[in-house]
């Protein structure tokens, strides 16, 4: 009897000891205001402020730029307005707020979005930058088990005398995955290392995660190259919204390669109409949407050729392999056609060089402000050096 108890007293000691000896190294989550990263996860939604929107002050919504990260402000309700910072991927153009201040359709608040910027949950997983994101990772990719599930089933079957919290089944694996998305969305930079984990819920079982885990890839831009032909596949998913935010990233991440199948894949599911509208709501600047909108300049629609012509500008440099397509309009009847050509060509800087001949021409418009805007183009695209930079720098 002395030996068992000798044995098993040695046996439990040994287990003790190899728990010690793997506690050390075995990454301890890390902790924000006395909660783990995961219980975080688990929070996000619980608290969120409903009705909070982004500070409008200007086109960026009121940004202030402080090295990597960008200074935002939210309303949030009966609180005032709350300062929250954002790491931002470099170079911070291609950086767009995630899930705020943005269109996304008929049915969705761009206000909600904010909200889920302002959610205390949230604003911790900021705090704790690139040091969350490894429990994000497995957050994001969390199953649940079948023991969990049939206790789940059981649990709502239960009447609620029964229910007690020490009795209560583990945080729902789905709710989890879902909120491990959205958070990942709002890591910008700092989410980078989670991207291995988010092409794998690429092929998630739930449409909420799939199309979460595809926007917050395009908001890594270049740095989620990876996911690009995962991305590519996703857009013959039978799941439409899916198909758009995969359509959205690929833009954002901003691969050239195939720009022209991805451009002609959206125009047949979206058509044209519908195409503009997607890369404007969702301001979209990258080579898919250059080459998508070069395709819209021929339009026989004056006033949608005015609007194609803006957005070009708004992509810029990256449209410069458009500047022979755009120089025809400089000599247009119609003055905005004329004048909104010219902008084009003035944001779209070095690479626009072959069209500085004829905008010579345009300084003597009849017109004075294309006159004026051609002058300054001139100036704008012998400023800028091929990269892109001012010249000098």
């Amino acid at each position: 009897m002395k030996k068992r108890l000798k044995y098993a007293a040695l046996g439990f000691l040994t287990v003790l000891g190899v728990i010690a000896v793997l506690s050390q190294f075995i990454a301890k989550e890390p902790v924000h205001e006395g909660k783990s990263a995961t219980e975080w996860i688990q929070e996000f939604g619980k608290n969120t402020p409903q009705g909070a929107y982004l500070n409008r002050k200007g086109r960026n919504g009121g940004v202030i730029t402080f090295g990597k990260t960008e200074h935002y402000e939210i309303a949030v309700p009966k609180a005032g307005w709350a300062s929250v910072m954002f790491p931002v991927p470099t170079p911070t153009t291609n950086f767009i707020l995630p899930r705020c201040d943005q269109v996304f359709g008929d049915k969705l608040d761009s206000s909600f979005y904010c909200s889920e910027l302002a959610d205390p949950a949230a604003v911790a997983i900021r705090a704790l930058g690139p040091k969350a994101v490894p429990a994000l990772s497995r957050a994001v990719t969390r199953k649940e088990s079948c023991l969990d599930e049939a206790y789940r089933k059981l649990w709502d079957k239960c009447p609620p005398s029964l229910k007690t919290n020490r009795l209560a089944p583990p945080f729902s694996a789905l709710q989890l995955r879902r909120n491990a998305a959205i958070l990942l969305g709002q890591m910008g930079h700092d989410g980078t290392n989670a991207i291995p984990a988010m092409i794998r819920a690429l092929e998630d079982t739930d449409s909420q995660v799939r199309y979460t885990v595809a926007e917050a890839l395009g908001m890594q831009g270049r740095a989620a190259l990876a996911a690009v032909p995962t991305l590519i596949k996703a857009l013959d998913s039978s799941d439409s919204r899916l198909s758009l935010e995969a359509f959205v990233a690929l833009d954002r991440i901003g691969d050239a390669t195939h720009d022209v199948k991805i451009a002609d894949w959206a125009k047949q599911k979206l058509g044209e109409v519908g195409l503009y509208d997607v890369i404007k709501a969702r301001d979209l600047f990258g080579p898919v949407a250059a080459r998508a909108l070069g395709g819209m300049m021929h339009s026989r629609d004056a006033t949608f050729q005015v609007g194609v012509l803006n957005r070009i500008g708004r992509v810029g440099p990256t449209a410069a392999f458009l500047t022979g397509e755009i120089i025809p309009f400089l000599s247009s009847p119609e003055f905005w056609l004329r004048y909104r050509a010219v902008y084009a060509l003035s944001e779209i800087g070095h690479g626009a060089g072959a069209a500085i001949p004829s905008l010579e021409k345009l300084k003597d418009d009849h017109d004075g402000m294309v006159a004026l805007a051609a002058s300054n183009a001139i100036v704008r695209i012998n400023m800028w050096n091929a990269e892109g930079q001012p010249k000098g720098e």
